[in-house]
Order: structure tokens, then sequence, then C-alpha cells
């Protein structure tokens, strides 16, 4: 008998859970290790004492009296009564007791054996769950995007959010076992399919501005993202639709705004082109081509000062456009150019724009040449003015009489020459007497000669003229000599312009707002998402850990797949909220070598990836001015695709370079590995569209659209070239 009391007690001073034997009297007879390592306590301090004077009398709970005096000795047994204390060390804990009654023999009273068994951390997870479903849900009910959830296996929806009932006008128990091709507002039945299977074989689809109609059969424009999820072991399907209805109304109001704006621009008789404030020319009209010898395509680009017009380097129209975009306000001039092939008068007006200086320009050696020949003689002045085209008048400075008018000003303005030579300029004239005797005052002291008047024709029409006055000796009088010029037109087109561009930086600046907020909401969804990740990755490790022995491999295998997709989003996560910070950081510019930063990534996927035995050419003193950690972001991304794109290549290269074209240094990161269809180039730095399978090229599909906007940050462009299996080329510039 005494053996077998021997070998209970060392099972159970063996077990992990903390044991506790008591008598009848509820008197503790002996308890194992674990006991008396949870309650701090030793075997001297305890033996004897009764139960309700553990832990300072914490015990004393009179359900647990009821348990012990009145249920156990009819039941032989209780079972999961829940209790919480506090311990020395370890704090509140919540403990489970189990209680079984033990006969050592029939005349023997029976003992009892108490079990504890700490759930503590497993309600802490238990609740951590809950809370982590609850952020999830209510982040799901309030996103300002509509979310679907459907059954990835037939396409039949399971969840649909309150957005997204409210934008289709559906309610969600018209959605809920429904497959999207059933619903009218896809209203092309067989793409849906085709888009299903499509989701079906890569994961993931996007269409960006796919056309839905309500269920009340209005229009909408809306961007369509569809992500395949494990969860659980099963694969769901999330669908985000973004209505960006606005966003392309907006868009399209911009567009017709800039065509309105070229129409007008084309049709003007002035050459007119425009600068950024970099001085590159973005915009040549025709007039501007015809005048100075240029088309276009020649210049559009390129620096005027720099490479298109290299002659005017240092001349006064540098000065003046320095002087336009510097203070804001518009100068107007005229000059001699002298230089070979421009050896013309210029009559210019430069105004400030939005992004740089806008320039309308006139060659004026005609009219030059016309007061030249005044100034030399009479009587072929006399000839000149009454045979030239131009619209000229002679008038007496001080009381503004009109001495003389040729033959092109009386069919202008549509009076006889003897009515004509006998009026007043206020008479034609629309302003104020006292400003047009002042501004004749500026032309005689030669203070101003170009003028702007709105002038009265015979019939009561009002045309916009502009007026070059100057102060010429005629039989030793002085008397202002004008040549005239009808501006109607190109003042009307400034006004349009002026309209055009006021409501093209309204428009602007509707879609900076727009896509602000979706910035700022794309970085809080994926910002908030993250922590019910974390859950799902800690809890499924969890149950790894400490639930191991009683998994079956079916089991782990789920809790593995668990893992494997939540590290899968974590980085989907990561690459959105890279996307998002990318476009919104401030670039600090400075000089950066991007040789030295090319062979620190290289560095750090040689030690990730040391079996792998690459052929690398990184060519040596490459600097740009920008901003070196977002460079590093974008050649990382580079030279990632490339390491992981030749892992199938029997021997695998990768070369950094650049090259110099038409004076514009390019750069480019080449590859002989997997290559791409150049059919679908376009889609190649488009959030989320891969060309290649996951399973053959693991990644999330955002790394090029990162680098796309850090290359556009920049001032640059970016592009590729490719064959299927002969590797890539990406090139990219910099300004």
């Amino acid at each position: 008998m005494q053996e077998a009391l021997d070998y209970a007690e060392n099972i159970i001073s063996t077990i992990r859970e903390p044991l506790l034997v008591l008598d009848a009297d509820l008197r503790i007879k002996s308890a194992n290790s674990s006991f008396y390592q949870l309650f701090s306590t030793t075997p001297e301090k305890t033996r004897g004492i009764l139960i309700y004077e553990l832990s300072n009398g914490q015990w004393n709970i009179p359900k647990l009296r009821d348990l012990l005096e009145n249920i156990l000795p009819e039941n032989t047994s209780f079972e999961n009564f829940e209790v919480e204390l506090d311990f020395i060390g370890s704090g509140r804990r919540i403990l489970l007791l189990n209680a079984r009654q033990i006969h050592n023999g029939v005349k023997q009273a029976p003992k009892i054996l108490l079990a504890f068994e700490d759930i503590t951390e497993a309600n802490r997870k238990e609740h951590d769950m809950v809370y982590s479903e609850l952020r999830y849900r209510r982040l799901f009910e309030t996103a300002q995007d509509g979310i679907l959830i459907l059954n990835a296996q037939n396409g039949e929806i399971t969840d649909a959010n309150p957005f997204l009932t409210n934008m289709l006008g559906y309610s969600k128990q018209e959605l809920l076992g429904k497959k999207l091709w059933e619903l009218g507002f896809f209203k092309d039945t067989a793409a849906s399919h085709q888009a299903f299977q499509i989701l079906q074989e890569k994961g993931y689809v996007r269409y960006e501005d796919l056309p839905l109609e309500t269920k009340a059969g209005l229009p909408m424009e809306v961007e369509f993202v569809s992500n395949v999820y494990p969860i659980d072991g099963e694969k769901i399907i999330q669908c985000n639709i973004r209505d960006i209805t606005d966003r392309k109304r907006v868009e399209r109001s911009l567009e017709k705004t800039r065509l309105r704006m070229a129409n007008i621009l084309n049709s003007i008789s002035d050459g007119f082109f425009a600068l950024d404030a970099d001085f590159t020319i973005t915009y040549f009209n025709p007039a501007a081509e015809i005048l100075l010898g240029k088309i276009s395509s020649e210049v559009l680009g390129h620096s005027i000062f720099e490479e298109a017009f290299p002659e005017a380097k240092g001349s006064i129209f540098e000065e003046k456009y320095r002087q336009v975009l510097k203070e804001k306000k518009p100068y107007f001039f005229e000059t001699y150019f002298g230089v070979k092939h421009y050896e013309n008068w210029y009559d210019v007006r430069a105004y400030p724009s939005e992004d740089g200086v806008v320039v309308f320009f006139q060659v004026t050696t005609e009219r030059k040449k016309v007061e030249l020949a005044l100034q030399e003689s009479e009587e072929r002045f006399r000839e000149m003015f009454e045979r030239h085209q131009s619209i000229m008048l002679l008038i007496e400075p001080e009381s503004g009489m009109i001495i003389d008018s040729n033959p092109a000003a009386s069919e202008f303005y549509g009076y006889p020459r003897k009515i004509l030579n006998k009026m007043n300029i206020a008479d034609i004239n629309q302003l104020p007497p006292k400003e047009i005797a002042k501004d004749r005052q500026k032309a005689l002291n030669n203070q101003m000669k170009q003028f702007l008047f709105p002038h009265r024709l015979a019939n009561g029409e009002i045309r916009t003229v502009e007026v070059n006055s100057s102060p010429i000796k005629v039989n030793n009088q002085m008397i202002l000599f004008s040549i005239i010029r009808d501006v109607t037109i190109r003042e009307r087109a400034l006004k349009e312009i002026k309209k055009l561009n006021e409501t093209l930086i309204q428009r602007t600046n509707e879609v900076e707002s727009i896509n602000n907020e979706l910035e700022a909401f794309s970085y809080s969804v994926s910002h908030d998402l993250k922590a019910p990740l974390r859950s799902i990755s800690g809890f499924s490790n969890a149950l790894l850990e400490d639930y191991n022995a009683k998994l079956d491999e079916q089991g782990k295998q789920y809790l593995n797949k668990i893992q494997q997709s939540s590290e899968i989003l974590a980085k989907l996560i990561d690459d959105l909220l890279m996307l998002s910070r990318v476009t919104s950081v401030e670039i600090n510019f400075g000089e950066v070598s991007l040789s030295q930063i090319a062979q620190e990534i290289i560095a750090e996927l040689e030690i990730s990836d040391s079996k792998r035995n690459i052929s690398i050419t990184i060519a040596p003193n490459i600097s740009v001015h920008g901003d070196r950690n977002l460079l590093k972001i974008a050649l990382g991304n580079l030279l990632g695709n490339a390491w992981k794109f030749t892992s199938k290549a029997p021997n695998p290269r990768i070369e950094m370079g650049a090259f110099e074209k038409n004076g514009q240094l390019t750069y480019f990161i080449r590859d002989n590995g997997a290559g791409f269809d150049m059919t679908y180039a376009d889609k190649l730095f488009k959030p989320f569209q891969r060309l290649h399978q996951t399973s053959d090229f693991p990644g999330t599909g955002i790394g090029l659209s990162i680098v796309q906007r850090i290359i556009r940050r920049h001032g640059g462009k970016i592009w590729a070239e490719s064959k299927v299996g002969e590797g890539a080329t990406f090139y990219f510039t910099l300004n």
C-alpha cells in the first residue's frame, strides 16, 4: 500500500498542472511542485491549513464552499469552476478548478484531489481575437470604399459593407448568395466570367475605370481591385470598389479645357510659347514655328536657352523672362536681335503662369523700317504712309486732334479720310479724356511707346487695338506717329485663356484634393489592417506552439498556410504604405552616387541569398542630383527584380550603367532573366499588375509603381524593353 501511495505521489509531483490533495475536513494534505511555484509558498506553510486560508483568505469564496462542502460529497466531482486571484510576482490570474473524491479504502474518509488550470493567457488571446475581429469588422463597416467578400470557388457574395450597398442601391439581402455576373451593375456578363477566371489563376485583378450601373439605372465609373486571400484554410475574394465618377468627370473637364486652350493658341497670328520654371519649352504654337523657323517637335521638352535657342542665352529675352518668373508680373518690351537667322525686331509680351512663363510675340521689323523711314525722309514717309497696309494716324500731342490718316485707317474705322482727319482721338478712344491725354504725354516724352486701347468704329463696334506711338518731327513740329493694330481676337483669346487657366487650376486643385484624400485613406486603411493581421499571425503561431501535440497534420498545415498568407498580406500592406509615402514625403535634393547605392543593395542581396552566383557589373562614378532615400528605394526595387527574375537563368547577369543621348543622361538596369511580353508593357507600372505567376516569382505587384512615382517626382520618366526568356532592361531619366 505504501508503495502505491509513493508511486501516486511521484506521478502527482511530475504533472505540470498544479495539484492539491485535501482531507475530508478540507485541510491540505499534500501538493505538487507546480502548486508551490504558482502560489509562491512551501509545504511547511500549507500542510494542515484549510483551503479557505490560502492566499490570505482569497479562497474563502461562497460558491467554492458550496461546491466543496455540499455538491462534491453527492456528485463525487465538479469541473471548470473559474476563479480570479492575485498572485505575488505574476499578478492577477484566472484559474479553472476541477475536483474529484479519492477513496483509499472502505473505512477511510475520502480525500479530494483539486487540479488547477491557468487560463489567463488563453482568455487574453481569446479577448484579443474578439477585439481584433471587432476592429476588422468596424473597418469593414466604416470603409469609404465599397467592399464585397466572395466565395473563391463559385464567386457567390458572402458579405457586403454598407458603403457598397449605399453606393449601388442594393440591399445586403439582395447581394448575398448572388454571383457578380448575376447582378445588373456589371453589364458585360462574359467579361465578368473572364475576370473571375483570371482572378482564380493570378490571385488578383484590377480595372481602373470600370463602367457600372446602380440599381436605379444611374451610370457610374469605379476603380475595381480584387484579391484572393486564404483565411482559415479556405480562399476568399475581397473586391474593393471605389467610386471615381467625380474624378473622371474632372479629368474629362480638364482635357476639354486643355483642348479649347490649344485650339485658341493654334488659331492666333501671334507667336506663342510656354516655359516651365526651368525654362523648358512646354508649348509652341504654329505661328511661333513660322516666325522662328523651328517646328514644335524640335523644341518641345528642351531648354529654350541651353538647347532650343542657345543664341538667346544672356540676351534681354533671358533677362526679362527671369524677371517675370521671379517677380510674378508681366513685362512688355521691344528689341532688336541681331544674331544670324534671327535678325529682326521683336515685340514681346511675357506673362507669369502657374507653371512658369507664357510669351506672346510678333516680328515687328517691317514696322520699325517704317519708323526709321519716317525719320530719314518725309517724302519717303509720305509715300510709305499712303501705301502701307498698317493703320496709321498722325496726332497733335497737346489737343489730340488727328492731323492725318492713311487709307488703311479710313478703311478700318469706317470714316472717309476727310471726316477722320477732323476728328479728335477722344472721339475714337473709349477711355476717359484725362487718361488719353496722360498717355499722349507719355508717348511724347518716350516714357511709353505701346498702349492697349478700346477704339469705336463708325458702325459702333468696339475693337481692341494695340497702338505703337512715337514722337517725330514734321515741318519742325513734334507730332505723334501712331501705328495701330487690331488685336481684338488676341485679347479675347488672352481673356479666354486666363479664364480657362483659372478653370484648369480649379480642376487641378480638385484632382489634387481627391488624390490627397485617396492617398490618406489608402495609408489609413493599410495602417489599420496591420493590427488584426499581427493578431492572426500571433494566434496561429501560439496554436502551433501551445497545442502542437493536439493538432493533426492537416490542422498544422492549415495554420502554416494562415501564417504564410499573413506574411504575404503584411508585405502587400507594407508596399501600399510605401506607395503612399513616396508620393507625399518631402524631397531633400543633394548629390547622390547611384553607383554606391547599387553596390550597397547588391551586397545586401548577396548576404540574403549567398548561394547565388551572379555576374554583377556596376558602372563607376554615376552621380545624380536627387533624394538619396527615395532613389535607394527605387534602385532597390529595380535591382531586387533583376535578382529575382534571373533566379532561373543558367548564367545570370545584372548590369547597371548610363549613356548620353541628345544631351540627356539615361540610366539603365539590365538582366538576362525571365523577361516579359512587350504586348503587356502598358500594365508594367500599374499597381497590382503582375506579368508572371506568383508561384514562379513571388511579389505584390506594387514595386514598379513605387519606382515610377519616385522617378516622376524627380522630373524624369521610366520605361522598359524586354523579350520573353531573354531578360529585360529598365531605362530611366532624372531632371
